[in-house]
């Protein structure tokens, strides 16, 4: 079976995968359940060192941002608390630019090829209830 790089359709998937029994289907499915684990029983989570470093980064940040506070703006030492400040979100983000790519990577290489993720709603994003008037 030859899968096209376009975004499968459901009708696409039934007729890829209608015909094939259960148990070989199940084989060949992995499901995810955002933020707890896979269908396999597989968690995924920052590496404990990452987590900690991540902790006193933030941390320190703050201890930054506090610190600049109090500086002269546009002095040379308030430039250089500035820029601690931006290093300590860029490790951040390297960090989870790095545990993304670790993640996908390893699902990508399971045996799975069928991968199905639960329908999340977002209920921080939907529109606020309008007013009765009258």
């Amino acid at each position: 079976m030859e899968i096209e790089d376009e975004p499968l359709t459901e009708q696409k998937l039934i007729n890829l995968y209608g015909s094939m029994a259960k148990d070989d289907l199940a084989k060949i499915t992995c499901g995810f359940d955002r933020g707890v684990a896979d269908s396999n029983g597989a968690h995924y989570d920052f590496d404990p060192v990452a987590k900690r470093r991540m902790e006193t980064r933030e941390k320190n940040r703050r201890r930054y941002q506090r610190k600049y506070a109090r500086q002269n703006p546009g002095s040379k030492r308030s430039r250089k608390t500035r820029k601690r400040t931006e290093s300590t979100y860029a490790y951040q983000a390297d960090v989870r630019k790095e545990f993304a790519h670790k993640t996908s990577r390893k699902i990508v290489d399971s045996e799975a090829k069928v991968f199905v993720f639960e329908d999340l709603i977002d209920t921080e994003h939907d529109p606020a209830p309008q007013g009765k008037e009258g």
